[in-house]
């Protein structure tokens, strides 16, 4: 379980945190009853077509609120990028992640951002901070992160996400990853036709 250095843990954070935790147990490229299974390869390698499985449906207010959701971007390659304030990792990543959006977004590459468990002013100097200029949806109580438990995470942020244009689960960076092996990525995800 990762532990916040001198940040204090609320109920709600521990209990997405423990729950979070949970799924590292799910098998990579296993098949669980009841679950979609993503056939996970490694970090950036990505799931062939035809065995991709739809993203989860994802909505709700952003941090200057407004609404937006997931399936708005249909058409367009899509990284959501789970993070926290509070997360040392999220930090570190975070200019790389906003450079990446930047580089990806003129080959139709939308970022959507899921602030987990924040304060908003944190939040929003957070944003500030690193210019992540695309949408950031408010998961205050870890339902939007929950909406992610097939995947296989490490039990926090950060996670990211990349959908295909069809809305289809592709690959996963778990952990702290680089814009530039995030974009090397996306940016094969782009280039597909179908």
């Amino acid at each position: 379980m990762v532990t916040l250095a001198g940040v204090p843990r609320s109920p709600r954070r521990a209990a997405l945190v423990a729950a979070a935790a949970a799924l590292t147990a799910l098998p990579a490229a296993g098949c669980t009853k009841g679950r979609a299974d993503y056939h996970y390869k490694a970090d950036g390698v990505l799931i062939e077509a035809a065995q991709r499985v739809a993203a989860p449906t994802l909505s709700g207010k952003t941090l200057d609120g407004m609404t937006t959701s997931l399936a708005s971007y249909r058409g367009k390659v899509v990284v959501v990028n789970l993070w926290g304030s509070w997360c040392g990792p999220c930090r570190a990543e975070a200019d790389g992640i906003g450079a990446a959006s930047a580089a990806l977004g003129p080959l139709g590459v939308q970022f959507l951002g899921i602030d987990v468990e924040d304060s908003n002013d944190n939040a929003k100097r957070f944003v500030a901070a690193h210019k992540l200029d695309f949408p950031q949806l408010v998961d205050d109580d870890g339902t939007l992160t929950a909406s992610f438990s097939p995947l296989p995470t490490q039990g926090a942020p950060p996670v990211s996400v990349v959908i295909d244009r069809q809305g289809r689960v592709v690959t996963r960076f778990v952990g702290e990853t680089t814009g530039t092996r995030l974009e090397a990525a996306v940016r094969a995800v782009a280039a597909e036709t179908a």
